[in-house]
């Protein structure tokens, strides 16, 4: 194709992802640049946004160096490098709406097993989930993707590409595995087994992982510990009542 020999394809890419209010894909580039009597074809702007990416990833460049250009959600967008978040959520944080630890519960269980149904996600957690789900839907983090052929046609709940832009991702092919959570975790050898290795993490896997490595809330494992410890009194009851009785016989192993 033609193109404007005066034209500076790089910088004209690094504007419009710096001005775009979300990540910015090439078809949308390209689209942009035809409008204004700029036509590019595939390769010239993905070759341009490749060349791009390497000045900014340059670790000698002189300026930018709080940022990164960054390819998320399909589409590429500057953003704040890691290494300073802590000072960048100190501007915005009157503005932050962080998630309870059951919204978090209900978010990887949607974003890992889409689609999914709201009983789905309850029979899982064994937890009412309406209130998250709302929260979520809310926040656009998730979003209704149909209904379901199940009686009751229940509706479907799936994430969003801005799901994808909180937590960095480009796809969902990004989302970590039970390799992944073994590697970051340390979790001890052998506590999966080899055939669900092989594919993308399960939570159900998650939840029984162990109680430091579960994505259970606290309120949950709270509940779960003073269920067990209401067991081992009752049990101790019975067996000092058993020792008490005349006919007793001492316990082998224990109770």
């Amino acid at each position: 194709m033609t193109t404007l020999l005066s034209f500076d394809l790089e910088a004209a890419l690094e504007a419009l992802i710096f001005a775009a209010p979300s990540p910015l894909t090439v078809a949308r580039m390209k689209e942009i640049l035809a409008a204004e009597g700029h036509a590019f074809s595939d390769v010239e702007v993905t070759d341009a946004l490749a060349s791009l990416m390497a000045r900014w990833r340059a670790p000698d460049r002189p300026l930018g160096t709080g940022l990164e250009l960054a390819e998320v959600a399909g589409g590429y967008t500057f953003r704040t490098r890691p290494r300073y978040g802590t000072i960048v959520k100190a501007l915005f944080a009157e503005r932050t709406q962080k998630l309870s630890q059951s919204q978090l519960e209900v978010l990887a269980l949607i974003a890992y097993r889409q689609p999914i149904t709201r009983l789905e996600i309850e029979e899982i957690r064994g937890a009412d989930c309406s209130g998250a789900i709302k929260k979520l839907l809310n926040t656009r983090a998730v979003k209704i993707l149909g209904k379901s052929e199940a009686l009751g046609r229940p509706l479907l709940y799936g994430t969003t590409k801005q799901f994808l832009e909180l937590f960095g991702l480009n796809s969902l092919h990004d989302l970590p595995t039970i390799k992944d959570m073994e590697a970051l975790q340390g979790t001890k050898e052998g506590l999966f087994e080899a055939d669900a290795l092989a594919g993308p993490l399960s939570l159900e896997d998650l939840f029984e992982v162990g109680k430091d490595n579960s994505l259970l809330s606290e309120s949950t494992e709270r509940l779960s510990d003073a269920a067990l410890k209401s067991l081992e009194e009752a049990l101790g009851a019975v067996a000092k009542q058993a020792q008490n009785h005349p006919d007793a016989v001492p316990a082998k192993g224990g109770v």
